[in-house]
């Protein structure tokens, strides 16, 4: 009896050989060198070929990627949404400013 080997592509079997190797699957790469820079150059024609050339020039050229602004994003996510619903620690103060300026004649007559 002859052993046969298959490999599934979407749901179908395909025959191999039985030495067949199966090839790596190497997409993890680029999170572990700087193969994402390979070639890469700014606006302005500066090569930023690797992480270290990419942060230079950012720093000196007074740059920064969107991730470095993620906590201020989301901490005024949250600021708007406590605005919205009404929980504006300021308001309540402003409130009580204007009342006081009425009732005492400094308020604004238009």
């Amino acid at each position: 009896m002859t052993r046969r080997r298959f490999i599934y592509f979407n749901g179908e079997p395909y025959e191999v050989t039985l030495d067949h190797q199966q090839p790596v699957a190497r997409h993890d790469e680029v999170l572990w060198n700087d193969r994402s820079y390979t070639n890469l150059k700014a606006t302005d024609g500066t090569p930023i070929d690797s992480r270290a050339k990419h942060r230079e020039y950012m720093r000196a050229n007074g740059l920064t990627t969107m991730d470095d602004f993620k906590d201020t994003w989301q901490g005024a996510e949250k600021q708007r949404e406590a605005v919205f619903k009404g929980q504006d620690p300021h308001r309540r103060r402003e409130v009580e400013r204007a009342i006081y300026e009425v009732q005492n004649g400094r308020g604004r007559r238009g």
